[in-house]
């Protein structure tokens, strides 16, 4: 992010890219500065998944309200 540092948006399709790689400091580092979206707050649901911490996952998924991909999320861990 050497053009964008503080794009929300950017930093959050970075994070969710780098569970993937298993760079998980990687993607909390981006997720700090991806905003508090709903969206964002999906992701970092994901990565609390990733990191074993299903409770605080639970809990960011209910944050996200709404959002259609958090409620998968969270029914995905209950």
């Amino acid at each position: 992010l050497v053009i964008f540092p503080q794009d929300e948006t950017a930093n959050r399709n970075l994070a969710a890219a780098k569970p993937h790689s298993r760079d998980l400091a990687g993607a909390r580092k981006n997720l700090d500065n991806a905003g508090d979206t709903p969206e964002a707050l999906n992701a970092r649901g994901i990565l609390a998944t990733w990191e074993g911490e299903l409770k605080e996952a639970d809990a960011l998924f209910r944050a996200a309200g709404a959002l259609p991909e958090a409620a998968k999320n969270a029914e995905m861990i209950r």
